[in-house]
C-alpha cells in the first residue's frame, strides 16, 4: 500500500510540476514584445511602378542619374 501511495503521489507531484511549468513557459512568450509589422520595401504609387522622369530632382549630377528602369 505504501507503494502505490508513494506511486500516486509521484504521479500527482509529477503533472503538477509539468502543469506549472507550462503556464511559465507561456508566460516567457506573452512577455515578448510583439514585432512591428512594417514592411522592408515601400513604393510611391501603387504596384510599384516607376516616377515619371518630371519628378527626378534636376540637382542630381549625371553620373548618379538614371533613368526608370522597365
Amino acid at each position: 500500500m505504501n507503494r502505490l501511495l508513494a506511486a500516486a503521489l509521484s504521479a500527482a507531484a509529477g503533472a503538477a510540476l509539468a502543469f506549472a511549468a507550462s503556464f511559465g513557459v507561456l508566460a516567457l512568450i506573452n512577455a515578448t514584445p510583439d514585432q512591428p509589422n512594417t514592411p522592408l520595401v515601400t513604393y510611391e504609387t501603387p504596384g510599384g511602378a516607376p516616377r515619371p522622369a518630371e519628378d527626378i530632382p534636376q540637382d542630381i549630377p549625371d553620373e548618379m542619374r538614371r533613368e526608370p528602369g522597365p
